[in-house]
């Protein structure tokens, strides 16, 4: 039992949010559920401001998981939480921390005028919506059945093309012999291919065919390196857009100098109000 007297001081939940994912997908002791799916959001501590500003935190990801793990204590393994949930709980926790007014400027495309916008985080957070994971991608007569990746598995997928990055890096460096960025070229042409499967792989809970269900990641894996491209191209499309209804959206600024109207992509920064 905690006898610390100052135990009704500590921080409280501000407010209580849905998450996209509707707490499926996590797996055992990730994520104590909530059955109406309203889970509690606390403040950021001055702690938290301190992880998610350090170097070491941004790189690994580790800071991001480190931020939810302390603001949505109903999640005990962030590493392991569908990747739809991150951008509604960020909000929701800067939100919980500074207020719903997020104060931000934006340089105009037109003129380059800065203009400065208040952006209303609650209508931001009622944006996101929450995909239906139940509903089959219908190829033919086969149904494949989708899941959201973990964000341990976006993080994961992120270093790879940061590698990817690299090689492009040095292929335009004229001090690299021929025969290096021939050879670089063929890695880096497998490692596309590879990850672009990883990734639909990662995306893919199971195929229902007409006599039997198929969950096997082996087989699955197979298909895909074997399928149309036109299956391949419906199945990123369909990921696309589950992805893109739980992610922040831009904003409509219009400019102060011009009237240009532009869109203004934004990242919560947790350690202050922009």
């Amino acid at each position: 039992m905690n006898s610390n007297p100052l135990t009704q001081y500590f921080r409280h939940p501000v407010l209580h949010v849905s998450l996209p994912s509707q707490g499926k997908f996590y797996p055992a002791k990730a994520l104590d559920l909530i059955e109406e799916n309203q889970y509690p959001i606390l403040s950021l501590t001055r702690q938290d401001e301190m992880v998610f500003m350090t170097t070491t935190g941004q790189v690994s990801g580790s800071s991001v998981v480190s931020v939810i793990q302390s603001c949505v204590p109903n999640i005990k393994n962030a590493w392991k939480m569908p990747a739809i949930d991150i951008d509604k709980l960020l909000i929701a926790i800067k939100i919980a921390t500074h207020g719903t007014q997020l104060e931000s400027n934006t340089i105009c495309t037109n003129c380059e005028t800065v203009n400065k916008i208040s952006v209303d985080l609650q209508k931001v957070l009622d944006q996101v919506s929450a995909p239906d994971y139940s509903v089959p991608v219908q190829v033919g007569e086969i149904e494949i059945y989708l899941r959201p990746i973990t964000y341990q598995q976006l993080w994961d997928n992120t270093q790879i093309q940061f590698n990817e990055e690299d090689i492009i890096d040095m292929l335009q460096n004229d001090s690299v012999d021929d025969q290096t960025k021939s050879d670089k070229i063929d890695e880096l042409l497998a490692k596309v291919r590879s990850l672009s499967t990883q990734i639909l792989l990662q995306n893919i809970h199971h195929v229902q065919t007409p006599v039997e269900r198929v969950d096997n990641p082996e087989y699955i894996a197979e298909w895909l390196s074997n399928c149309d491209r036109s299956v391949y191209v419906q199945l990123q499309d369909s990921i696309n857009k589950y992805t893109a209804d739980t992610q922040i959206k831009s904003v409509d600024v219009t400019c102060s100098a011009c009237a240009t109207l532009y869109q203004h992509g934004y990242t919560l920064d947790m350690s202050d109000n922009e």
